[in-house]
């Protein structure tokens, strides 16, 4: 399986190094993004996104224009607007969800029929070889605002995320946060449809986010955790999904998995032990 790879043959095609780099930069992005969505429990907003970018991508390939511009752009919008309702209507937050999904679903269905079903259907699983140079060039500044955004008001999102109550009466602006964090979340999910697939590209906002709790207590662990996890995970998909010939962005999310169940057999392995080390002390 590895000749390929060791020999050098998997990265001698340039497409597979723009797969690389835009893996690396989603990668990064999309963990740090899905724990504030997770922690402030709202993390089906990943899956919505991810439905409205397709949206985006039938109307780029119809306009023949960037579809990965147009599936951010359509994933913003659509986001603002699930955070308004959200906001006004807090009892009815995921019907906003399931509304966004079901209209950008229906309507990308119906606009299939005037473009290439080929060209549609590869964004719903991703394909290495989607990725271009001018992907690339939104997907650099786009993963790096997403990056600095995190970093710069990590203790804002932390703050909010354990007491909004709390962290609005030391002055946090807490609701233009949240918009800030659907924005950016909208961009990081429409960015990875290319590379991910719209499809299964909800599942890398979670799923290490999901790993990292299982492995840390602290807020900053979870962090770090996640996005090595989320970096592994791409990196091994992609390189697993070459000489095997398996869809990459299945192959990602899949090892994305087996990474959870190896935290959650470490957990239950090591509450295990506790509790047999307790009985012993009490005999």
């Amino acid at each position: 399986m590895f000749n390929q790879i060791l020999a050098g043959g998997m990265f001698s095609y340039p497409f597979m190094w723009k797969s690389l780099i835009a893996i690396l930069c989603l990668g990064a992005a999309l963990p740090l993004m899905g724990l504030n969505m997770t922690t402030k429990r709202f993390s089906m907003i990943g899956d919505a996104l991810s439905h409205t970018s397709l949206l985006g991508v039938a109307v780029g390939l119809l306009a023949g224009v960037l579809p990965t511009g147009m599936a951010i752009l359509v994933s913003v919008v659509a986001g603002l607007i699930i955070e308004l309702i959200r906001t006004k209507f807090s009892k009815y937050a995921e019907l906003a969800l399931a509304i966004a999904m079901s209209v950008s679903v229906g309507v990308a269905g119906i606009l299939t029929k005037y473009v290439t079903s080929n060209q549609f259907s590869a964004y719903l699983f991703g394909s290495v070889s989607l990725v271009t140079l001018t992907d690339l060039w939104v997907i650099i500044p786009v993963s790096l605002a997403v990056i600095i955004f995190s970093l710069v008001l990590y203790r804002a999102n932390m703050y909010a995320a354990f007491n909004s109550y709390e962290a609005k009466i030391a002055g946090l602006r807490v609701r233009l946060l949240a918009v800030a964090d659907t924005v950016f979340t909208a961009a990081a999910v429409a960015l990875a449809s290319t590379v991910i697939g719209s499809l299964v590209v909800s599942s890398l906002l979670v799923i290490p986010v999901a790993t990292a709790l299982q492995l840390t207590k602290s807020y900053r662990g979870t962090t770090i955790v996640a996005v090595i996890a989320s970096l592994l995970a791409g990196v091994l998909g992609l390189v697993i999904s070459f000489p095997w010939g398996t869809n990459s962005g299945s192959t990602i999310i899949i090892v994305a998995t087996f990474f959870l169940l190896l935290a959650l057999g470490y957990r239950g392995g090591r509450a295990l032990l506790v509790k047999v080390r307790m009985r012993q002390r009490l005999k």
